[in-house]
């Protein structure tokens, strides 16, 4: 392990309940068991079932307003294999 995590950075401002983090968490796993994901990790994929639109690189206007770039809400998927390292 060279110190870098593999996570999801997700603006708090477009979260209403947590659950909705939990949801698109799931979504993502189960896609990757299956080979089914949209985009390249399981990480960018809950990021994908977050967006209101299919391009998850462009920001809207919740997005945009009344946050800081240090706010975020940190997601983080562990295997079998990460937890017994």
């Amino acid at each position: 392990m060279n110190g870098a995590f593999q996570t999801a950075l997700i603006n708090p401002n477009v979260i209403i309940d947590p659950f909705q983090v939990l949801v698109s968490a799931n979504k993502a796993i189960h896609s990757q068991r299956n080979n089914r994901l949209i985009t390249k990790t399981v990480h960018t994929e809950i990021i994908y079932g977050l967006s209101p639109s299919k391009n998850i690189y462009k920001l809207t206007e919740a997005e945009t307003t009344g946050c800081s770039p240090l706010d975020a809400i940190v997601s983080r998927i562990a295997s079998k294999e990460i937890v017994t390292v």
